[in-house]
């Protein structure tokens, strides 16, 4: 039995890849769009479709957030997986990206393969994850990107943490490492305002730039 059609009346849509942005109807069958039709027009529904009013709303494509914190591994007191992707979809979130920041940090191809068949079973939109740039956080050895990356990783983070640099000379050598073997995939560093007494005599010698970005301390709970 078809579940009856639904059309949502009245709603301001925003849909860049049509490059709409403007009241439209919107007709729902067997849980997908069938039509979509300028405000006042004829939608092609049943007579018994369900009608939804959405005057005042906007109505948009699902939204991804590309910095998600969840709690499993480790901690799944607090969150897991499942219950991020149901406070997601409640927000208008149908993707997004899980940050490696985890309890074992998410390192290791077994780890990524994890969360993406805890994502499968489990959540209730789509969960990406993203791989630690250095193992366990610390700075010093970087993860094997290449292999993280056919597991099923989609970027690659730090979460919360920053890659420290000793001097100008270990700095330049890790960021080639991450970018030569960074497999296309995206690189999102956290960046910190740094403290005068971080910059050694040899980083001002070497007239290399510092790129960090400046954010506030206090983000780093």
């Amino acid at each position: 039995m078809h579940e009856p059609a639904t059309i949502i009346r009245n709603g301001h849509l925003v849909d860049p890849s049509q490059n709409i942005d403007a009241p439209h109807d919107i007709l729902i069958e067997a849980g997908k769009i069938s039509d979509i039709a300028k405000k006042g027009t004829q939608t092609g529904a049943a007579e018994n479709a369900t009608i939804i009013d959405a005057n005042g709303l906007h109505i948009l494509p699902g939204l991804i957030d590309a910095q998600v914190f969840v709690g499993e591994p480790g901690s799944e007191y607090r969150e897991t997986i499942s219950t991020a992707s149901i406070a997601a979809a409640a927000g208008g979130i149908t993707s997004f990206i899980m940050m490696p920041q985890t309890n074992p940090v998410i390192d290791d191809v077994s780890l990524v393969d994890f969360v993406c068949r805890a994502a499968r079973d489990t959540a209730i939109v789509n969960v990406y994850p993203s791989a630690a740039i250095t193992r366990g956080f610390k700075g010093i050895e970087l993860t094997e990107f290449g292999l993280l990356k056919e597991a099923g990783a989609v970027m690659l983070s730090e979460g919360k943490h920053t890659i420290p640099a000793v001097n100008a000379a270990r700095r330049k050598s890790l960021s080639s490492g991450i970018i030569s073997a960074s497999r296309g995939m995206p690189v999102r560093p956290r960046c910190v305002a740094i403290r005068p007494s971080f910059i050694t005599p040899s980083d001002v010698r070497s007239g290399s730039e510092l790129t960090c970005e400046t954010t506030r301390s206090k983000s780093f709970a």
